[in-house]
């Protein structure tokens, strides 16, 4: 991995660096990290910007997650944790001083039934659901430059609230009941502007729905 170890002391020095390492997490072990080792391989690749992305958010939020590795052979190959064995590595050799760090051992019968359980450790069984992360994140300090969320355009975060910002800014038509894209404001780009009305319909629809049952339920004969 070819890396610009200047660049990410660079981009980190914005506060003090190297920083001290919190441990803000319990695992059944502290070991020390050259007790781990890689195991993805190729599986992923990693750049310079993700390894700055990981160092920020240990230095800002402490190491927060135990590694979870399994040991087969006298190994700890890591199952969960790469990128943070790779990042903190990097961090030692630019003068970091490392502490013990919790882990948590995973049964593995052999490599194969390790490597089984790693491709479910990176399976996505969900999606993240936009007007969700929004109510998720409402009220908090949002850096979308230290986020990787799947499915989850970063732009899309930076509409704060739909309902909110954006329903000022519709052009109400007699006429229509739900919004296109010629009654959002031309300053708005196409792809968010799309989104937008996404989200406003699928509210205005959900209203629809409410008053009409609550129609039936005053007036059953109806």
């Amino acid at each position: 991995m070819d890396l610009n170890l200047g660049a990410i002391v660079n981009e980190l020095s914005d506060q003090e660096f190297p920083f001290q390492i919190r441990i803000e997490c319990n695992g059944n072990e502290n070991l020390p990290l050259d007790y781990f080792e890689d195991f993805q391989s190729e599986l992923k690749t990693r750049t310079e910007s993700d390894i700055i992305k990981i160092l920020r958010s240990i230095r800002d939020y402490g190491f927060s997650f135990p590694f979870f590795y399994a040991y087969l052979d006298g190994h700890r190959y890591v199952l969960d944790g790469h990128g943070r064995l790779i990042a903190l590595q990097i961090f030692s050799q630019l003068g970091g001083q490392l502490p013990r760090f919790p882990a948590c051992r995973v049964d593995a019968k052999d490599i194969d039934d390790a490597k089984q359980k790693l491709l479910r450790l990176n399976s996505k069984y969900g999606t993240i659901d936009l007007e969700g992360l929004h109510e998720f994140i409402d009220g908090l300090e949002i850096n979308v430059d230290d986020l990787e969320l799947p499915d989850i355009n970063i732009e899309d975060i930076l509409i704060d609230d739909p309902e909110e910002e954006t329903e000022p800014e519709v052009i109400e038509k007699p006429d229509k009941t739900f919004v296109q894209i010629g009654d959002i404001s031309e300053s708005v780009s196409p792809i968010i502007a799309g989104k937008i009305i996404n989200i406003i319909n699928r509210r205005k629809q959900k209203r629809i729905e409410k008053f009409l049952k609550d129609v039936i339920l005053l007036f059953p004969e109806v």
